[in-house]
């Protein structure tokens, strides 16, 4: 399903799945062999080759990755469990079935169990997304249902019964637990019988067992036999639970398994080569057997197969009601029992109705009385009542008149002063109440007079309609008392009895309509759609059938068993026969197209990655068929395979038979077999198989050309091999802090804290003023550093409180190890100065845009300057306001609101709350309010400062690219990859960005490295086809064109070999890896030389092609393998080689290794076969030209043999002059100079600018640019690009980004015109720029290749006490100057920094409220700035600093006055900084390093390029001897630099020597037999050492590392010769006793072949010496040299030693029996075996 699922995808999306899948592969292997700790997703990145980001696409944290795991484990048993639930047999039979399923899952899949263990052990659910959580619950779901849907299957059968209150749930949830606990004790713990536990997986089952049957599931295991059962399942199932062919991990292989696993190889072909190399003597005739009777079924194919599925579902009544009063009550009576048939509108039961019917009353009597109230208000007012209104209206008119008389009398009365004021008034206010009086009778008057408002009619009828309701409500309550029957049915159950107090909508009743039944079937979503509305069926129920029909289909899918419901009704009445919730099955049927043969299950045995073996039987011999199973049913399959239609297939028993085995039916007579072959024939068959079988030999090089081709076009190309980051870098600040104090309170600290990590090899300290930075380095083993980097993170966090509270945090990452594929630069190009902000954002942008190609790794900018809100502040005014610099800050961090102020959550939505203060813009930061005073006054921030956005000042680090401005962006490439594919991307993105770009800023690429891997590596497949031709020359001429042709085929084909087991062992194609080609070149066909000449050399003797091959296979087998694996183990070291010098130089020797095994592999099949079959176009002549069998002398030959007879009739000369040239190279070799690896051959240099520590980065800019000019100068200089205050990006593979936030240093990449004649050029420019800047070190250095060092030559002085150190520096310093060849010596204690220290008085500051820290404080905040908020500008965040104006900053008088404000409470006031403090310029020392916690200077000489470091140490040293240098006690001085990295990997290439050459030795001793001819071969090895050492001498060349890499190598060479002669000459009667005159033919015969193998060697070579430059051609001198030397010594040293340990050792009763050696002739056994074959 899942294959057809991945059909349906786009080729993207099957990609995602395919690397989603790898991911959970190689995480389910990491979780099992390393555990939860060790999974993290950087492993998983490296394993897979994949970038962080990718994986992180998928998955967002590891617990991520193991959920899913868990996903998968739970969704592959699930898929069992549902087979087992499927099994044919009763309930019982069918959990048993699901048991198995889940021993099996155990037993085939423990890696999926184990990681479901983890889930148990470690709390991660909380860590994973809701979506995956949900995926495990619908898996685990889906699991649970599976087993309880065969739980309810038996309840419902009555085949179980559980107790009240328990669930099927509850059931499966005991068995889960006794199986999940059983199998997590098997598989965590040891062997378990010590326990008395034999077999526990069967203590599982059988405990299992135990518990159903305490539950009584029937039938018991007393009733039924469940050990047939599991039998029956296993024997029933197996084709849909054998494991299948899963995608494993992928291999992770590294060079030690590369070359384990070449070995191995070579010892698998020993093995086929023994069988190939056997006599006629050691043989046995094999025995004619009675052929063994079997049992035989005829294969018939079919076209298609039927298949039935049973789904099944339940029975369900059309209606099935519970019934419930609508209200709440007291039951009256129930008139109905359970079983009862009712009728429609029966009434079932009622309540008691008193209270309604009591409340009922109550609302009549109400409601009349509000319909009284209706009519009187409809009625209105009665006359009486108008006429009393008209009377009291007419009284008070009366009362106004007579208030008002009495006013005019008291008006007349007050005039004449008769009344006082008093009385009027209160006249007055008489009337004015009246009046009142008056109006209020009027109105009511009005209202009796107009009837009653409609307003209060209308209220009154709205109350009489309310209570009319509320009556309707009761009434309906009443009616509700009683419960009625809904439709005609059969109470089911009845749930209360009378008198029960029921809430509203409690059951009372459960009401079934059975006689009209429904079955509901769940069907996948596919097979529903084949039925319709209206289609007939059978349904089984209870083993009977019964005739349905569809009725409905379901819109929707269940979503747990993701299927669709179909509902059936049954044709017929079934009320009596069903009942509901029967279990019903529907069976579907559907026939499926394919293809098949049907056989028996016995038929088939189990084959590789989950296919299957049937043996066919031909003409009465057994035969090997592969088949997958199609189809199970029964006790048969259907299969396909390689079957034939009407073959004979063994029906049973295939357990007794194997392939080839002779074997009689049943149904025929006894006949005699076919003879068999005797096993010296089978030798010989296997020997020229590909000669026989020409398809098989096409095929075999068809496969090799295309794996190669294939291989080659996808194999990442990158210029030099990666390197393993083993160096990290931990800085932490520390401000204001002098170098010892950060020595004591934070370095040390941090260097114990790392020193339980056991794989850190080295930690480099150096505490400065301020800053404490440190280098860990991990040992050389360490080849999977993410692990250790993290505990290094963990160990540095738990040190963080331990540091002063001064002190930053730790800050560590990896050192970029690696060039950079591409260095873009954007320069400012535009008028006026630079505008940093918009090349910043730009570059962010640029960096963007590279990051998103394919491939990339990492983006990182250089030169970038950090923008900033700048609030410089007057210091005059903010004395005047009595505020520090910090207090403005804090007010501005305050104003700044960026958070959140909490959520308003309603019913109709959530809104998130945020205050609307933050710093926006400018304007906005300069309204800002800045308080002051007790008084809570305030002013505004910009009538006290200026406010502007500015450049950070002074910056970090700059880039000048062409003189200008820039900031460059530096992208890194995956290694797995193809970097020319990648750099076409990024060029092709680089020039659409270009276009973007507004006027004033240019892009330019500064440097891209897949220019330089497609000029190094076609120079070296140049070299490579050059060496080719060369080698296919000499063939030519020495063997004729037919060899040449045969032995040229075989170079493209191991060349395409070796490049499909890079492919395999991904190692990328870059310079070592082609290089380990050419060497091999000379190497390869050296197999392929010697095959072609003695097939060639048999057919000339008159035998058969056939005879001919397996003769020369057989001869040459133990020889050639013998050559291949010593060859193989003499480079092994160098694959073998730990640390950064085997992963540079590895690649050569398993290309070496790679392409010798592919070259025995063609050797011993394709060379001899296409040799064989160059015989039959052959043309028969009588002449031999030169160019058919190769240049002939006879003279020569003549010649040739008499100097021969004459060296080996005095066998001790030749011994003497063979050992001439070896002790000449041994004497000459102590006077080689040594080295370890020469300088790179490339078109740039870099240039190293270091001022005083002191220097600001403008200081060092400008002396940038003046050392620019001067380089610029020469004409050969194209540029200077130059990165100050940080180390440039990595644009070489072994350059350390070490320097960062270092104002005082720059560093300069310079480009030249081409690769030739840098070394004068760089010789010429130190001269001119030492004369010139006598004030600071400027370095020109040509890139060297090999690991990386800091100096050519260091010196390392321990000591506790810096003043003798810096003495005893001194010294060593004068010394090393003086030698020869040194430009430049410096040290870490050398300098010493100028500081301001500020002395204050502590009384003084005690009275002003201040105190040391408070002054350090606020003089660091007033002069550094501190940062109060942020402005947002779209995606960029913009820090405000807050700080004094420039001026103010640099002026040492006006930071002498600057007001510091007091900081204890009740203190107020400024205080000038003079007045608590004087300032003095004092001296301090401004370095400290450690190493590995011990004091140290490091003392570092640069050289004039071509000056060895061996040579200026060893002058050194004899000065430091003549002097009076002299060490006190404890101290000690060690040397560095290039030496001590030599001597690291020396002794790490000699580390594994001594194992292989045990191997070695007894490889010779096995493949020879003898002590004495392994010892022979032993001492032509070492004495090929002095062959090369000698060849170097002659030279000229230094003894470096490649040069010992070349003597090794020239070791499994050299022996190649001497092993094919010698074993030519035990193979010889006469010449393994001592006979001379065979010895001599022996050695003329083998003389061609060792020739040609000896000059094309040398020609592979010649390339690499003609390509000249320092770093091949000593590798080339010492091999080709010392192979010359080595064809003496096989040729004559050999022959002659072999001579003389015969002549002294034998005696008659140790005469070496021909027959008995593994290499012997034998040539007349084979011939005749050949013919009894033919």
């Amino acid at each position: 399903m899942e294959r057809d699922c991945m059909k349906t995808l786009t080729r993207k999306q099957r990609e995602i799945h395919q690397r989603e899948e790898d991911i959970l592969n190689v995480a389910r292997e990491m979780l099992n062999t390393k555990g939860y700790l060790g999974l993290n997703m950087d492993r998983i990145a490296e394993a897979l080759e994949y970038s962080k980001g990718t994986i992180y696409q998928h998955f967002s944290c590891k617990e991520e990755v193991l959920m899913a795991l868990i996903i998968n484990s739970s969704e592959k048993r699930t898929a069992m469990f549902a087979r087992g639930a499927e099994f044919n047999g009763h309930t019982r039979e069918r959990c048993t079935a699901i048991g198995c399923a889940a021993e099996l899952f155990v037993r085939l899949y423990p890696d999926h169990f184990r990681v479901e263990q983890v889930l148990q052990l470690n709390s991660i659910w909380e860590k994973t997304s809701p979506e995956r959580q949900k995926l495990l619950l619908a898996c685990q779901t889906r699991c649970m249902n599976i087993v309880a849907g065969v739980v309810r299957d038996a309840i419902a059968r009555r085949d179980l019964k559980l107790r009240e209150g328990m669930t099927p749930e509850d059931m499966v949830f005991g068995m889960w637990s006794i199986t999940f606990g059983g199998y997590s004790i098997i598989s965590t713990s040891g062997p378990l019988a010590e326990l008395g536990i034999s077999d526990p997986f069967s203590s599982v089952t059988n405990n299992i067992q135990a518990m159903l049957d305490g539950f009584g599931w029937k039938p018991t295991s007393g009733e039924w036999n469940y050990e047939e059962t599991v039998a029956r399942v296993h024997r029933e199932q197996p084709p849909c639970w054998q494991r299948g062919s899963e995608m494993t991990m992928r291999q992770i292989t590294t060079k030690r398994f590369v070359v384990a696993a070449s070995l191995v190889v070579l010892a698998v072909a020993a093995g086929w080569v023994s069988l190939n190399t056997g006599t006629a003597e050691q043989s046995t005739a094999a025995v004619d057997n009675e052929p063994l009777p079997v049992e035989t079924v005829l294969a018939k194919q079919v076209d298609s197969y039927v298949t039935g599925r049973a789904y099944t579902g339940v029975i369900r009544a059309r209606r099935d009601t519970v019934l419930s009063f609508e209200r709440l009550g007291t039951v009256k009576a129930i008139y109905v029992d359970e079983g009862q048939r009712v009728e429609q509108g029966e009434v079932l039961a009622e309540l008691d109705t008193r209270r309604l019917q009591v409340g009922r009353t109550r609302l009549e009597s109400r409601r009349n009385e509000a319909a009284a109230m209706l009519a009187e208000l409809v009625a209105g007012p009665r006359q009486e009542t108008i006429d009393a209104a008209e009377a009291n209206v007419d009284n008070l008119k009366a009362q106004l008149n007579l208030e008002k008389a009495n006013l005019v009398r008291r008006e007349s009365l007050l005039a004449d002063s008769i009344i006082p004021q008093e009385e009027f008034d209160a006249s007055m206010f008489g009337v004015q109440a009246a009046e009142a009086r008056l109006e209020a009778a009027q109105r009511q008057l009005d209202e009796l007079t107009a009837g009653t408002r409609q307003e209060k009619i209308d209220a009154q009828k709205a109350v009489l309609e309310t209570l009319d309701a509320e009556l309707s409500d009761v009434n309906i309550e009443l009616e509700d008392s009683a419960l009625l029957a809904p439709f005609a049915g059969t109470v089911s159950q009845r749930m209360v009895d009378e008198g029960a107090v029921i809430a509203a909508g409690a059951p009372i009743v459960q009401l079934v309509e059975d006689q009209a039944l429904e079955a509901w079937i769940g069907l996948p979503v596919n097979v529903a759609a084949r039925f319709e509305k209206g289609h007939s069926v059978e349904l089984q129920v209870d083993g009977k059938s019964h005739p349905a029909v569809v009725k409905s289909l379901m819109p929707g899918l269940d979503a747990e068993s993701r299927t669709r419901t179909v509902v059936f009704t049954f044709k017929e009445a079934t009320g009596a026969v069903l009942v509901p919730e029967q279990v019903v099955r529907l069976r579907v049927e559907s026939e499926t197209e394919a293809q098949g043969f049907w056989l028996p299950t016995d038929a088939l045995a189990a084959g590789p990655r989950g296919l299957w073996n049937c043996y066919s039987v031909v003409d009465g011999e057994v035969h090997q068929q592969l088949v997958e199973v199609l189809h199970t049913e029964g006790d048969r399959v259907l299969v396909r395979g390689t079957l034939v239609d009407g073959e004979l297939i063994i029906a049973s028993g295939t357990h007794r038979v194997v392939a080839g085995q002779q074997v009689r039916m049943l149904d025929q007579q006894s006949h005699a077999t076919k003879p068999q072959p005797s096993q010296t024939q089978r030798k010989i068959l296997m020997s020229n198989l590909f000669y026989r079988n020409p398809r098989l030999l096409a095929l075999t090089i068809c496969l090799i050309l295309v794996s190669g081709l294939s291989a080659y076009m996808v194999l990442p190309r990158i210029e030099d091999p990666q390197m393993t980051k083993r160096v990290g870098l931990v800085r932490t600040v520390f401000p204001g802090a002098s170098a010892e104090r950060v020595e004591s309170l934070v370095t040390e600290k941090l260097e114990k804290s790392l020193d339980e990590i056991e794989e850190i090899k080295l930690v480099t300290s150096t505490s400065l003023s301020g800053i404490s930075s440190m280098i860990i380095e991990l040992h050389d083993w360490v080849y999977e550093p993410d692990e250790i980097w993290s505990r290094v993170r963990d160990k540095l966090s738990d040190v963080e409180p331990e540091l002063p509270v001064d002190a930053g945090i730790p800050q560590f990452e990896e050192a970029q190890m690696g060039a950079y594929g591409l260095i873009a630069a954007l320069k400012w190009t535009g008028e006026g100065p630079p505008n940093f902000a918009i090349m910043g954002r730009l570059a962010e942008e640029l960096q963007d845009v590279m990051q998103a190609l394919p491939w990339t790794e990492q983006v990182d900018l250089f030169g970038e300057r950090q923008e900033e809100i700048v609030v410089e502040i007057r210091p005059d005014q903010l004395a005047t306001l009595g505020l520090s610099v910090v207090q403005v800050a804090e007010q501005l961090r305050a104003s700044d609101a960026k958070v959140t102020a909490g959520q308003l959550r309603g019913e109709k939505g959530n809104f998130v709350f945020e205050v609307a203060s933050e710093l926006d813009s400018l304007e906005r930061i300069r309204r800002t309010p800045v308080d002051f005073g007790s008084s809570g006054q305030t002013v505004l921030l910009a009538d006290i400062a200026d406010v502007r956005k500015a450049i950070a000042n002074p910056p970090l680090n700059m880039a000048i690219i062409d003189g200008q401005p820039a900031v460059a962006v530096s992208a890194l490439v995956e290694s797995s990859r193809r970097i020319d594919l990648w750099s076409n991307a990024a060029n092709e993105a680089l020039e659409e960005f270009s276009k973007t770009l507004p006027r004033g800023v240019e892009l330019k690429a500064v440097f891209d490295q897949a220019g330089y891997v497609n000029v190094r590596l076609s120079g070296l497949l140049f070299n490579l086809l050059l060496g080719a031709m060369a080698v296919m020359v000499v063939v030519l001429t020495l063997m004729g064109w037919q060899s040449a042709l045969i032995v040229g085929v075989s170079l493209p084909l191991s060349a395409l070999m070796v490049l499909t087991g890079m492919r395999l062992l991904g190692m990328p194609v870059h310079q070592m890896s082609v290089t380990g080609l050419i060497i091999a070149l000379g190497l390869l066909i050296d197999n392929a030389i010697v095959m072609v000449d003695e097939v060639r050399s048999n057919l000339r003797e008159g035998l058969k092609p056939p005879q001919a091959i397996s003769e020369s296979v057989r001869h040459l087998a133990v020889p050639l393998f013998g050559s291949t694996l010593t060859t193989a183990l003499a480079f092994a070291p160098v694959a073998l080689m730990p640390g950064p010098g085997g992963e540079f130089v590895g690649a050569i020797a398993i290309s070496v290794i790679l392409a010798i095994s592919s070259s025995y592999f063609l050797a011993m099949t394709v060379v001899p076969t296409l040799a064989g079959l160059a015989q039959k176009i052959q043309r028969t002549t009588q002449s031999t030209r030169w160019w058919q069998d190769g240049v002939h002398n006879n003279r020569l030959r003549a010649g040739y043999i008499a100097v021969l007879d004459y060296l080996f009739a005095r066998p001790y000369l030749p011994l003497m002059l063979g050992m001439l040239l070896p002790m000449f190279g041994f004497i000459q070799g102590r006077t080689l100079k040594e080295q370890f690896f020469p300088p790179a051959d490339r078109d740039q240099f870099q240039i190293e600018l270091e001022l005083p520590s002191h220097a600001a980065i403008e200081q060092t800019r400008q002396a940038a640019m003046e050392v620019r000019d001067m380089v610029m100068a020469h004409e050969r200089v194209q540029n200077v690009q130059w990165f100050v205050g940080e180390s440039a990006p990595s644009f070489y593979y072994n350059l350390v980004e070490r320097n960062k936030f270092t104002p005082q240093y720059a560093q300069g990449i310079v480009q030249m015109d081409s690769p030739e004649r840098v070394e004068p050029l760089i010789r010429e420019l130190q001269d001119e720029l030492d004369e010139r800047y006598a004030g600071m070190t400027v370095l020109v250095r040509k890139l060297e290749q090999g690991p990386p060092f800091d100096a050519p030559v260091e010196l390392r002085l321990y000591g506790a006490d810096l003043g003798k150190l810096r003495e005893l520096s001194v010294a060593a310093r004068k010394e090393l100057s003086a030698v020869p060849g040194v430009i430049h010596v410096r040290d870490d204690l050398s300098e010493t920094l100028p500081k301001l220290a500020l002395r204050v008085d502590e009384e003084e500051a005690r009275i002003a409220g201040l105190d040391h820290t408070a002054i350090s404080q606020q003089l660091d905040y007033t002069l550094e700035g501190a940062v109060g908020g942020s402005l947002l500008e779209a995606t960029e965040e913009l820090p405000l600093r807050v700080r004094l104006v420039q001026a103010s900053r640099g002026d040492l008088d006006r930071v002498a006055s600057l007001e510091l404000v007091s900081s204890q409470p009740g203190k107020s006031g400024f205080v000038p900084l003079s007045s608590v403090a004087d300032i003095d310029l004092i001296p301090e020392q401004g370095t400290i390093t450690r190493r590995n916690g011990r004091r140290n200077v490091t003392i570092q000489a640069y050289l004039t390029p071509g000056v060895l470091p061996s040579e200026v140490l060893g002058d050194f040293q004899r000065r430091l001897d003549a002097s009076t240098f002299e060490l006190p006690v404890g101290y000690a001085l060690t040397v560095g630099g290039e030496a001590e990295a030599r001597d690291d990997a020396v002794g790490n290439l000699m580390s594994t020597v001594g194992v292989l050459l045990v191997l070695m030795a007894a490889t010779l001793v096995l493949s020879f037999g003898s002590f004495r001819a392994a010892a022979i071969i032993a001492l032509v090895g070492v004495m090929s050492i002095g062959l090369g050492l000698a060849a170097l001498w002659v030279f000229g060349f230094p003894f470096g590392f490649m040069s010992i890499i070349g003597t090794m190598g020239l070791v499994g060479v050299a022996i190649n010769d001497a092993i094919v002669v010698l074993a030519a000459a035990r193979g010889d009667e006469k010449a393994a006793v001592g006979d001379v005159i065979a010895l001599r033919n022996v050695v003329v015969k083998a003389t061609r072949h060792v020739l040609s193998t000896t000059i094309t060697t040398i020609a592979g070579f010649t390339p690499l010496l003609i390509a000249g430059g320092q770093f091949w051609p000593p590798l080339a001198v010492a091999i080709a040299g010392g192979v010359s030397g080595a064809t003496v010594l096989a040729l004559l040293f050999v022959p002659s030693l072999h001579l003389v340990l015969v002549r002294m050792f034998q005696n008659p009763d140790e005469a070496v029996d021909p027959a008995a050696a593994p290499y012997s002739s034998g040539r007349r056994q084979t011939a005749l075996a050949v013919e009894s074959i033919g």
